[in-house]
């Protein structure tokens, strides 16, 4: 698997576009607030977004029994 593979085996490369915004720009969440999942992108087979959304299934619907969670998808679907 993937986790058996040294850290140092891999690189992280830059954007080839340039970025609309960043992760400076993104606030955590309120205490009083849910922690937000998203995904950006179109919403086709090929995303794997019906593997996100049984993923997200997985996950409890409150953190630690207080926090909620929730998931947004934005793009165009087909």
């Amino acid at each position: 698997s993937m986790q058996d593979v040294p850290r140092e085996r891999f690189a992280v490369e830059p954007l080839g576009y340039r970025p609309k915004f960043s992760a400076g720009d993104v606030k955590a969440p309120g205490p009083d607030e849910p922690f937000r999942f998203a995904f950006w992108g179109a919403i086709t087979e090929r995303k794997g977004v019906e593997m996100l959304l049984e993923a997200f299934a997985t996950v409890p619907r409150r953190l630690d029994g207080a926090r909620e969670v929730e998931l947004h998808l934005f793009g165009p679907s087909k």
